[in-house]
């Protein structure tokens, strides 16, 4: 069984249920909390009780999907629990606690059944015995027949404890037959001893005889019989009065209750096996126990640890002594008449804070329990959920960032389309001007576009799907060096301290950077008069069972402490959603695209602060296990080029600047508009395949196969052509890797005509020497023909 599947709060539910249901000496009331408690079990609908009905009656009535749960003992069956299941999946994780809650029921139902019978025929014995003792000289021979028909075993004896009657049940139990047993001193024949201790038990007809009165054996009481045998017993022994009151004699009646003994030691070993159960299940929960007052009587060994309170401090004293807002929880004396309500258990959620101001939020689950009806005691299982709801907060604002990653790649993809026309105009207009004034302009123009092309790339960070670029390397001294950058021209100084062993890890130095950057401009920017920034760099090692929010393995941790005004708690939650800023000229997009780009590298990023006191940015890098990647630098020459390429895109002006720009540089091209009209062009006999030296694709086409869809068909026609794919999500896994797609390059939108023709460069062969030393033409057409 998954016991990641398991709830603890469900578990604990069941366990509370045991324990009130063993008190409650009502049957009915038994049922009426299973079937209430049963109903918020995962994944049932419904619970109906059936008392004493076999599987088959029950099964017939019930609609499927069901679950059947028997109170049983042995061949026994008290009742049927029918569930009426909606989830099976969810419920299956808590059936064996269930058939283990059935099978104590069916032991609690039998134990009371057996003691119910057991006093019934007691009292039934013992009038027998006296309106017997008081017709013994008129009705002897009746007296031997009723005497040796009884069920329980009897001993008779005199005043001075010689046994003169014995009946075949006590022949069968001590090993005495009846022949040897009379004249006998009873110690001889009834020897008992304690269950536990092994010591000889005091007979209990020497008591009788010296009180007169009845007297009961104590419980785990042991019955040596002449054989070695030991029987669990329980007995009673009364005095035999004549008429005229005197004391003649004892009776002494037992019955052989060794499997009621056990079915009691079951439940308490059951018990017990619950109380470790819920003591040993973690160090973040403990049970409570007080009264209908709210007094605590009890608290598990973990309660210092949830509550900042020891223990001995909160034993006899209410809530009171814990910090946290008043109105948070309340069990005083409204308890009584809360409990008593339909909704037995009651869930609470409580901010406790701790001596060293450290908060931690608490859920507590508490029921009560009653005692032949009465409330005596309220218990309830606390759980330390702080790293839950940081866990629900950080799924939450995952969940924002990709909603948003949905629009800005939208967004992003478009606008880089138009950014892309612009360049490639701009760009021909400033290769063909000669006029410096002009061509200045055009220069300052191209750095506005590049500012924007940086924008797009921060909104394509939220874009889902999109990998970082990441090479196996370590951050040293990428991390100190990007620091400086950013702290360069401030009055603010920095201390580092870096592991000189510090792991490798795979990682975008263009992203890691801006995280970087943005984290020391933050921290700079809350130190308005200055100080010192401490950066640290640590290898870490996180259990799998250790608490936090970070799960386990082995990261590079890299922590930015700032000593600045701090960020207050209600700004703290809300730090990594996009679009808020307390920043008057911010646009909310910093740290945002920080925790996006940390958690697409597979890392965790955190923030802690204390208003007035500093705020610290924790970021966790996956270590890697690779070697460090070797960096190529490519020169990317602008030449020119010769033969004809194959240009796809959605977009006449996309078409127009790229084929502007190829033809400027000596190339032909060939233009489509979709996926479909390139698959016609290679399967139409007439056309010179063979003049085709490199294809340039448009990764998506809208409604129509773009580049993705056909580079296999293309590959398969032309296997040694280069084909090259382009787009304006720049954080596509196709343009990140575009080998791993069957490109032979790739290139991001808007680009420039120096990155188009050093690409085409690296992977076409040079133009022919007439070619490329003739005159570059103009463009033949404004915009290309399209076939």
């Amino acid at each position: 069984m998954n016991q990641d599947s398991i709830s603890i709060e469900t578990l604990g539910k069941i366990s509370l249920l045991q324990n009130m249901v063993i008190h409650l000496h009502d049957n009915e009331k038994i049922v009426e909390a299973v079937c209430h408690e049963f109903e918020e079990l995962p994944g049932v609908d419904s619970v109906k009780y059936s008392p004493a009905l076999s599987i088959n009656d029950t099964t017939s009535e019930m609609a499927s999907p069901t679950a059947i749960l028997t109170i049983r003992y042995k061949n026994i069956s008290f009742g049927v629990f029918k569930l009426s299941i909606s989830d099976a999946q969810k419920f299956e994780a808590y059936l064996p606690f269930l058939q283990n809650f059935m099978n104590m029921l069916g032991v609690v139902f039998e134990e009371r059944h057996q003691r119910r019978v057991n006093n019934e025929l007691t009292e039934e014995l013992e009038l027998r015995v006296r309106k017997r003792t008081e017709e013994l000289y008129e009705q002897t021979e009746n007296l031997r027949i009723t005497f040796n028909s009884i069920g329980d075993a009897i001993l008779v004896t005199d005043v001075a404890g010689i046994i003169t009657g014995i009946n075949p049940v006590a022949e069968k139990l001590t090993g005495w037959c009846r022949e040897d047993a009379i004249g006998q001193g009873a110690a001889d024949v009834f020897k008992i001893i304690n269950a536990d201790s092994r010591q000889i038990v005091k007979s209990p007809i020497g008591q009788v005889l010296v009180s007169g009165k009845k007297v009961n054996l104590a419980n785990h009481t042991v019955l040596i019989s002449k054989e070695g045998k030991e029987f669990q017993i329980a007995d009673s022994a009364a005095p035999i009065r004549a008429r005229d009151g005197n004391v003649t004699g004892v009776v002494l009646v037992f019955r052989d209750v060794t499997e009621e003994y056990r079915i009691h030691k079951e439940l308490e070993e059951s018990e017990e096996k619950y109380r470790r159960l819920i003591e040993g299940i973690g160090p973040r929960y403990c049970v409570i126990s007080q009264t209908p007052d709210g007094v605590f009587t009890y608290a598990g060994k973990n309660f210092e640890q949830l509550f900042g309170v020891p223990v001995q401090s909160v034993i006899g004293k209410t809530w009171s002594v814990i910090k946290m807002p008043q109105q948070i929880i309340r069990t005083g004396r409204g308890a009584d008449k809360r409990l008593k309500n339909q909704n037995v258990f009651q869930r609470m959620e409580m901010t406790v804070i701790h001596p060293d101001n450290q908060q931690k939020m608490i859920e507590i689950y508490f029921g009560p329990v009653f005692e032949n009806g009465i409330l005596t005691r309220i218990e309830g299982i606390c759980t330390d959920i702080t790293d839950q709801k940081k866990s629900e907060e950080m799924l939450l604002r995952t969940q924002r960032l990709d909603s948003l990653g949905i629009l800005a790649g939208g967004i992003a993809h478009d606008f880089n389309n138009l950014l892309s026309g612009i360049y490639g105009f701009i760009t021909l207009a400033y290769g063909s001007s000669l006029e410096s004034a002009v061509k200045r302009y055009l220069s300052k123009t191209l750095e506005t576009i590049d500012r924007a092309r940086s924008l797009t790339n921060q909104l394509l960070t939220f874009a889902k799907g999109g990998e970082p670029r990441k090479t196996t390397g370590s951050l040293v001294p990428f991390l100190p060096d990007t620091v400086r950058f950013a702290l360069s021209g401030s009055t603010i100084s920095c201390e580092f301290n870096i592991a000189d062993d510090l792991s490798l890890c795979e990682f975008d130095k263009n992203q890691i950077s801006q995280v970087i950057d943005n984290v020391v401009i933050n921290a700079k920017q809350a130190m308005p008069s200055g100080g010192t920034i401490n950066i640290t760099a640590q290898n870490v090692t996180i259990r799998e069972k250790e608490r936090g929010v970070v799960p386990g393995g082995r990261w590079v941790k890299i922590e930015v402490i700032d000593h600045g005004i701090g960020i207050s708690p209600e700004n703290l939650s809300h730090i990594f959603d996009p679009f808020f800023t307390t920043k008057s000229k911010g646009h909310g997009l910093g740290l945002a695209t920080c925790h996006s780009i940390i958690t697409r590298h597979g890392g965790y990023m955190e923030v802690e602060s204390i208003l007035n006191q500093g705020t610290t940015f924790s970021i966790y890098l996956p270590v890697s296990e690779n070697s460090i990647t070797s960096e190529v630098k490519i020169e990317m020459p602008e030449t020119e080029g010769g033969g004809t390429i194959l240009l796809l895109d959605d977009e006449d002006f996309m078409l127009a600047t790229t084929s502007m720009i190829l033809e400027s540089a000596g190339y032909d091209t060939i233009c489509k508009r979709c996926g479909e009209e390139v698959i016609a062009f290679l399967n139409n006999g007439d056309n010179k395949l063979e003049e085709i030296t490199g294809m340039i694709f448009d990764l998506t086409i809208p409604g129509k196969m773009g580049g993705k869809e056909i580079v296999d068909i293309v590959r398969s026609a032309l296997p040694s052509v280069p084909i090259f794919v382009v787009s304006g999500y720049a954080d596509d896994p196709v343009i990140a890797n575009p080998s791993d797609y069957g490109f032979t390059a790739s290139l991001c939108k808007p680009y420039r005509k120096h990155e188009l023709l050093g690409m085409l460069s690296r992977y076409i062969p040079a133009a022919p020497e007439n070619k490329m030393n003739a005159p570059p033409q103009e463009p033949s057409r404004g915009v290309p023909e399209f076939n």
